[in-house]
């Protein structure tokens, strides 16, 4: 199960001194994280997320390693290559 922690500090540099002593923790395997974001207001009142892990490219690797092995189990590519030169021969 996973939790959310939320933590307001007076500064973005401080933020990110907790987040590298977050990260020596883990490296520690004293805690395990997700991920380590930092949201910023900036003064333009638009908000700023400096995150450590994109959540969309963890998805697309993902999906690529769990589609190659179960598209080579289903052997879909085999078959298709099999009905197309069946044609051609016939």
């Amino acid at each position: 199960m996973s939790d959310l922690l939320v933590i307001e500090f007076p500064s973005e540099e401080k933020a990110e001194g907790v987040r590298e002593m977050l990260l020596a923790m883990q490296k520690e395997y004293l805690i395990e994280l997700g991920d380590a974001g930092i949201a910023v207001r900036e003064a333009s009142g638009r908000i700023k997320l400096n995150q450590l892990f994109e959540p969309a490219a963890h998805d697309a690797v993902s999906g690529a390693l769990w589609g190659s092995p179960i598209g080579l189990l289903l052997m879909m590519p085999l078959a298709g290559a099999r009905a197309t030169t069946v044609k051609a021969a016939g």
